[in-house]
């Protein structure tokens, strides 16, 4: 399923695999494209096709109208998925449910069921194991088989999980794991079925990123869309900050790390993922002016370096009142040339450097690419280099902070170690 974007606001899309459909909601309408009888007609509101009355809905078929009342049309929907041989539909309060597949056509007027007290819409769906998910703005319910009535229909009942936290935008929902993960009115969250998480907390169950969620624009959080960049092991959210009419910001998180970083300048208004045939995954976005762009691909940002930083956790010991001297020790890196290193007080005001200096990871004695001898010398396209530095600095907590800009480099962190040197008790 993926998610494109108009005027409007993000747009539900889901795929039908064993009729090689691809249905949308726009306007709240639901339209289909039928990927091999494509022709002119292939857009249009989605009703049963004349060939398929007989076999479901004729006399003596399995969905026979003058047993089984049904509707005529397919409602009025803002979302549609299709999971477990149904498509699913949900308009304001109420989630609705098809025939099981071949007859994902037939809408049985029983196949409905409000969710909640109508209190607030349903605000997304998506499949997590055997249930689907509906999401609204303020809790989380799945759908659970009820009974099998003796007309043979499935009946359902939606089971609420969460209270209190739900989705604000059906485009963030991604499946990570065993978890959706999505966005919600406290931030970034994770939905294992059975209960919720958030996912931006530290070790002291603090929001690491509270002060950026505060640059959210109310206004444009439900046109926040998301992508699972699976090759990286990346959630990717692109949101609106800082007042902007348009998606401005990319927060990613490396889920196996549990480390977050923002990229700015892209304006992702739609994620496009999509499997090669030679299985390489490579992932699209779009802009406003439905430019499209593949994300990853060479090593400059239109020709300029790519400027990127890591801002650590905190060091300290764990000692109220203790002052450490800290000493920046070792930094491995792919880098070849030099790498910014500052040093951050955490009690001091945002932004502050009270140390700064440069690492010089360069090896003269290592075999570059145009002269290396073939048959004698050994020459390694990748290596972790170490470099060292003396930067001392007094404080009860210290971040660190490394920096890269140098054109057509791709920048590897992979170790830093710093020294701890007890120093004075504060009175």
């Amino acid at each position: 399923t993926e998610t494109f974007i108009d005027y409007g606001g993000p747009l539900s899309f889901t795929l039908v695999p064993t009729t090689s459909e691809v249905l949308w909601t726009y306007g709240n309408k639901i339209f289909y494209v039928d990927l091999i009888q494509k022709g002119d007609n292939a857009i249009t509101d989605l009703t049963p096709k004349v060939e398929d009355r007989d076999f479901a809905v004729g006399d003596n078929a399995p969905y026979d109208k003058d047993y089984i009342a049904q509707r005529s049309a397919f409602p009025s929907a803002k979302y549609v998925r299709y999971f477990g041989s149904r498509l699913w539909m949900a308009d304001g309060n109420r989630i609705m449910w098809s025939a099981a597949s071949p007859y994902h056509r037939v809408l049985p007027l029983l196949s409905e069921e409000p969710v909640g007290d109508g209190s607030s819409d349903v605000t997304g769906l998506y499949d997590l194991g055997e249930h689907l998910v509906v999401f609204k703005s303020d809790s989380i319910w799945i759908m659970v088989l009820e009974t099998i009535n003796e007309f043979g229909l499935a009946q359902f009942r939606p089971v609420q999980k969460v209270g209190d936290v739900g989705c604000i935008s059906n485009a963030s929902i991604k499946k990570i794991g065993n978890e959706l993960v999505f966005l919600s009115e406290k931030g970034l969250m994770a939905f294992n079925g059975q209960t919720i998480r958030q996912v931006t907390l530290d070790r002291n169950d603090n929001d690491k990123l509270i002060n950026f969620f505060s640059t959210l624009v109310p206004g444009r959080r439900s046109n926040s869309v998301a992508a699972h960049w699976k090759k990286y092991g990346v959630y990717l959210l692109a949101l609106a900050v800082d007042g902007s009419d348009v998606n401005n910001r990319v927060l990613v998180w490396d889920y196996n790390a549990n480390a977050f970083w923002i990229w700015d300048n892209i304006e992702a208004q739609a994620w496009i993922e999509v499997d090669s045939s030679d299985e390489e995954e490579i992932l699209y976005f779009t802009d406003l002016g439905g430019r499209l762009y593949e994300l990853g691909n060479g090593n400059t940002d239109h020709g300029a370096a790519i400027s990127a930083y890591v801002t650590t956790e905190p060091f300290f010991l764990n000692i109220i009142g203790l002052k450490t001297m800290h000493r920046l020790s070792i930094v491995a890196s792919n880098e070849s040339t030099d790498i910014d290193v500052e040093v951050l007080h955490d009690d001091a005001s945002s932004g502050t450097v009270q140390a700064i200096g440069t690492i010089d990871i360069s090896d003269y004695n290592e075999i570059v690419y145009d002269t290396a001898v073939y048959d004698t010398d050994s020459y390694i396209e990748n290596r972790r280099r170490q470099g060292h530095i003396d930067i001392r600095t007094l404080a009860e907590h210290v971040k660190v902070k490394v920096s890269h800009d140098v054109k057509n480099e791709n920048f590897e962190l992979n170790k830093i170690e710093l020294a701890f040197t007890a120093s004075e008790s504060r009175k």
